[in-house]
């Protein structure tokens, strides 16, 4: 998925960490490369979801926390991206 990510194959990168998510493997970076690509993408609502699914799982991820905060920026939630 990192790959798949870093070459620009969003697609690809979205499907793969999808599958690994709906499998419950362990990881926060599944949830974190799936919101990457989905913003990359232009899915801003996607990204944020995703995001908010995964603290769901891995409350204690700054790193989800942070890339939420840039994905409530870029939907406009002035709210959610001030937390």
């Amino acid at each position: 998925a990192t790959k798949a990510l870093r070459s620009g194959d969003y697609a690809t990168c979205i499907q793969i960490t999808d599958k690994a998510i709906q499998a419950r493997l362990f990881g926060e970076e599944y949830y974190l490369l799936k919101a990457e690509a989905e913003l990359q993408t232009g899915e801003y609502k996607s990204a944020l979801e995703t995001l908010v699914s995964g603290l769901a799982r891995y409350s204690w991820s700054v790193r989800m926390r942070y890339l939420g905060i840039e994905a409530a920026r870029m939907t406009g939630d002035s709210k959610q991206a001030s937390v």
